[in-house]
């Protein structure tokens, strides 16, 4: 058990060592993880997609102002034998700005899932040392590191085997969660025009008193 662990320790060291990946995730400041610069708009990751000769597989429209795309595959180019998963890059934007990029891995060989998770979970903890927070809930497993300027979350589901790596943009999603606070507390504003029409006062005319 302890050369396996020792092995997986030394491949993920090895594989993840390859230059171009560790300059998309290096997470310092506003970082690029997965190839994407957090706060580019809709449009310019689209541009990005486009030009990596990407295909956009799905999209998606929130009620708090949030936007998704589905990419298939990924944008850089990762040190990882993947032909048995299906991967997947989605990116959210709130306000039109990219708030946050993931890695999403899916695989039903378990053995394999299993190997990756290990590589993957021991090269995060070389990058950022050791996680801020650890949750552990039936089949489902999180590791979460804070630092400047992002939330980084690795995450496993046995139920569904998916593994995946979030990249959250914190300074973006903080106005988010304010502006939910903000909201909930004030009510959403309405619109005049709308007010007006739907009380019927829209012909009464101005009065001094």
């Amino acid at each position: 058990m302890v050369k396996l662990k020792s092995f997986l320790l030394f491949s993920a060291m090895f594989l993840f060592s390859a230059p171009a990946y560790l300059e998309q995730v290096n997470a310092n400041g506003n970082g690029s993880p997965l190839g994407f610069k957090f706060g580019i708009s809709k449009k310019q990751a689209e541009q990005v997609i486009k030009s990596a000769s990407k295909e956009i597989i799905d999209t998606a429209v929130d009620s708090k102002d949030i936007r998704t795309i589905m990419v298939d595959g990924t944008i850089v180019k990762l040190p990882l034998e993947l032909d048995y998963s299906d991967v997947q890059t989605r990116l959210e934007f709130y306000d039109d700005e990219l708030m946050s990029s993931s890695l999403i891995i899916k695989s039903d060989d378990t053995s394999k899932k299993e190997e990756l998770e290990a590589e993957l979970a021991s090269f995060l903890g070389d990058l950022y040392g050791q996680p801020s927070e650890e949750e552990n809930i039936l089949n489902f497993k999180a590791l979460t590191w804070h630092v400047p300027d992002l939330k980084v979350v690795f995450s496993t589901s046995q139920s569904n085997n998916v593994t995946k790596v979030q990249y959250i943009y914190e300074p973006l999603n903080q106005s988010r969660v304010d502006r939910e606070i903000y909201l909930k507390q004030k009510g959403k504003p309405e619109d005049p025009a709308k007010k007006m029409f739907l009380d019927g006062n829209y012909s009464a005319p101005d009065r001094p008193f």
